[in-house]
């Protein structure tokens, strides 16, 4: 058993709670056949921060600023919090041979996620760092910079002034409470439903697992591997309401297909979640917005070989594979009326891949490796259906992804030195990459779909320790890569509010970077075994060449330039350079330390120390990830209005283990 409380973490407004149990039972039946039982499961409950520009973290004057969280009832409440329980059993049969071993499993597993997020209807977007809450809202695009406007809202940020930098539950709950007032004097038709809700976003599976794997020895040089597997999952994606946040109920109708708002000539029905369930009340604990099944099956087979002689390692070997899965919808959405209820079309993909590799041994303390494997993979189904929650169609053509990797390393091991130095290659082609972001010229929340993705991995790694002492050992490890797209794939976009019809274009991508992947590293460490058993651990590490993950709208929107920028050559190759821009992350820095200490109590138990201190200068500065948030002003096409998204790194952390060995 195992349990872990944190009632908050670093960044305020979040927590965490989790326990878990383990328990393994075997029964040995002879020298050759067991039978065991295996079973575990951790609940656990935490909240999250989330990324937001840099404008608001200057403001604040901390990089680890978090928005998703505000006073309620003198308590800090949060609303990106995550529930999540595994449950999982396995039986599990080994017959071991003189020269075979026969492994069999049979598993089940149920994996309930689920995570909230505000809604509101015909209101203010109730986050803090909502880009019309900020000082520069007041002065991109805006018709006559409004300069008494930005200096009043900086004040009031870096002073959070009214609790400006945290979310207003209570003028939620005031709001929600007005309509509950003007609901007495109004017929039960006409009454309001609740302006703002907390929702809980459900992703619950289960599988079912099943596969054996034989190892047999032809004789001591020669080794043979075979395994068949099966996987069948059926997942439940839905919503529910958490809390009315004092309201008596919620419209199940889409805030953004609201026709008053964007198109009063379009169909009513647009509307409607569930067409046939119009206007629908809900209330806490009900199911609305979406509601919905995948099933999927996937059955593999593969061998390998393995060839041992005194210098040459070989080794080869082959898998097949069938997967098909399906949509169900439990909801007639009134956006796709005719593709969101019942089962879609079933979609399978048969797929192989296929491995080789060879190691020359020199002599005892020289070696050399090559490897190479071609492999095609099915698209994960969360990427194959563009907009899963309102309908069932799909990306254009699904296939399967083909990925071709090789490389090649030189190994030596010597008395005092050691190491490593090799290069790797990896090409990867119809690749799907769905995302998903808010259109502001167009008032809706867009799914973007990026399809036939070419991206190429390739690089250097090297890595070496010496031993100037005894006891004293200098190591390095380090890496120098590029990893780009090199196509311009089709992307597809559908619009949730029901208003527009799907488009398909090609997104310029060609030899940007893929991001938030730092492709250069190198640490340098020291490593000291003092005497009576105290060890001492330094690492220097660095880290550059990341960049912002990039938004597909940013670079399908370039060729619509020449309408606004035509009349100019020079304009217009400024424009697309500024817009067309991928931002790199700065470089990051970190020292890291280590002491342990063994105390040996006895000849049977013993008692392990350990202290980790890692970034001991304490730099805040290091972004983790970071995206561009695919909205667009396209009156001004300024992306300043809409600038990337960032996460930061923690300061120093420190860890302390004591563990006792008996």
């Amino acid at each position: 058993a195992i349990g872990r409380y944190s009632k908050e973490g670093v960044q305020p407004g979040t927590f965490y709670n989790s326990g878990g149990l383990f328990l393994s039972v075997e029964k040995v039946f002879d020298n050759k056949n067991s039978l065991t039982l295996t079973a575990w499961g951790a609940p656990t409950q935490y909240a999250n921060g989330k990324a937001t520009v840099q404008e608001v973290y200057d403001l604040v004057g901390d990089n680890l600023y978090n928005p998703t969280w505000g006073w309620q009832a003198g308590k800090k409440r949060s609303d990106n919090i995550r529930e999540k329980f595994d449950p999982t059993a396995m039986l599990t049969w080994l017959h071991k041979g003189e020269k075979t071993t026969l492994n069999t499993s049979v598993a089940f597993r149920w994996t309930n996620f689920a995570r909230t997020r505000l809604n509101y209807y015909k209101a203010n977007d109730p986050k803090p760092d909502y880009y019309k809450n900020l000082p520069s809202y007041f002065i991109y695009g805006q018709d006559t910079p409004e300069w008494g406007l930005y200096d009043y809202y900086t004040n009031l940020w870096e002073n959070n002034i009214g609790g400006i930098q945290q979310i207003d539950w209570d003028a939620m709950y005031l709001a929600n409470h007005l309509n509950n007032i003007q609901n007495q004097s109004l017929p039960e038709d006409q009454q309001k439903g609740s302006t703002y809700i907390q929702q809980m976003e459900h992703s619950k599976q289960f599988n079912f697992i099943a596969g054996t794997t034989l190892n047999h020895r032809f004789s001591d040089n020669i080794t043979f591997q075979a395994g068949v597997n099966f996987n069948y999952t059926r997942s439940a994606e839905y919503m529910t309401v958490r809390d009315l946040l004092g309201g008596q109920f919620w419209v199940d109708v889409d805030p953004f297909s609201d026709r008053d708002m964007y198109d009063p000539t379009a169909n009513p029905d647009i509307l409607q979640n569930d067409l046939d369930n119009p206007n629908r009340k809900v209330v806490k604990g009900d199911r609305f917005g979406y509601d919905y099944n995948i099933h999927a099956m996937k059955l593999q087979a593969w061998v390998q070989n393995q060839h041992k002689y005194a210098h040459w390692d070989i080794n080869y070997g082959a898998s097949f594979s069938w997967e098909e899965f399906y949509r169900f919808g439990h909801m007639r959405n009134g956006r796709a009326p005719l593709n969101s209820l019942g089962k879609s079309k079933t979609l399978d993909f048969e797929d192989f891949a296929v491995k080789a590799g060879v190691t020359y041994k020199l002599d005892g303390r020289n070696f050399f490796t090559v490897q190479a494997q071609y492999s095609t993979d099915a698209p994960l189904i969360s990427d194959v259906y563009i907009a899963p929650r309102i309908k069932d169609t799909t990306i254009n053509d699904p296939k399967s992804q083909k990925t071709f990797s090789a490389d090649a390393q030189y190994n030596w091991n010597y008395r005092r030195f050691r190491g490593s130095i090799g290069a790797f290659f990896t090409n990867i082609d119809d690749a799907v990459e769905r995302m998903g972001f808010y259109d502001e010229s167009l008032n809706t929340f867009c799914n973007f779909a990026l399809n036939g993705v070419k991206r190429q991995y390739k690089g250097i790694e090297l890595g070496m320790a010496y031993k100037i002492l005894p006891s004293l050992t200098a190591s390095f490890a380090g890496t120098y890569a590029k990893y780009q797209y090199k196509n311009n794939p089709q992307g597809t976009r559908t619009f949730e509010n029901g208003l527009f019809a799907d488009t398909t274009q090609t997104v310029y991508l060609k030899n940007y970077y893929v991001g938030s992947t730092p492709q250069y590293a190198a640490n340098i460490g020291i490593d000291y075994a003092a005497p009576k058993n105290w060890f001492f651990n330094v690492n220097a590490t660095w880290q550059g060449d990341a960049y912002v993950n990039l938004a597909p709208r940013y670079h399908e929107a370039l060729p619509d330039l020449w309408e606004q920028f035509g009349n100019s050559v020079e304009e217009l190759q400024a424009k697309v350079d500024e817009l067309s821009t991928q931002d790199k992350l700065k470089n990051a820095f970190t020292l890291n330390l280590s002491i342990g200490k063994l105390i040996y109590i006895n000849r049977k138990v013993s008692l392990n120390i350990n202290l980790n201190v890692n970034n001991i200068l304490n730099n805040k500065n290091i972004a983790t990830y970071a995206y561009q948030q695919g909205r667009i002003d396209v009156k001004e096409w300024n992306r300043e209005k809409y600038p990337n998204r960032y996460t930061y790194a923690q300061g120093t952390r420190v860890f302390l283990n004591v563990g006792v060995r008996f």
